[in-house]
């Protein structure tokens, strides 16, 4: 008997208007930029993001700058995003790769966005 299915994970991200947005439009930002191998970004509260990239040799000072503006762009000037290139991204335990992870839970966020209008 299966105690428990674990499949593909996506997390959704906040905006920090409060606004719900998929992880695809981070992923698209950072997708699209030259020099970037592999990549992780982790919501770790409203307002403060991390962003792991694995760079190969196409990778610049620009490449940084092009995902940030992306990121702000689609997130909101006023979140911080911490930028790293690492070596390597491990795997979660599952050993399958998540691309977006937020420890934002949705529920507030709603209640936010909610309040707001």
């Amino acid at each position: 008997m299966i105690d428990e299915v674990m499949g593909r994970t996506t997390d959704f991200v906040v905006r920090s208007d409060g606004a719900i947005m998929h992880a695809l439009s981070v992923i698209y930002v950072l997708r699209g930029v030259e020099g970037v191998d592999e990549f992780k970004f982790i919501q770790h509260e409203l307002y403060k993001m991390e962003v792991l990239v694995v760079a190969n040799n196409a990778w610049t000072e620009a490449s940084r700058g092009e995902i940030l503006r992306g990121l702000h762009a689609r997130l909101g000037e006023d979140v911080r995003i911490d930028l790293r290139l690492v070596e390597a991204i491990a795997p979660e335990a599952s050993g399958k790769h998540r691309y977006v992870v937020s420890h934002v839970p949705l529920e507030s966020s709603l209640r936010a966005a909610q309040a707001a209008t």
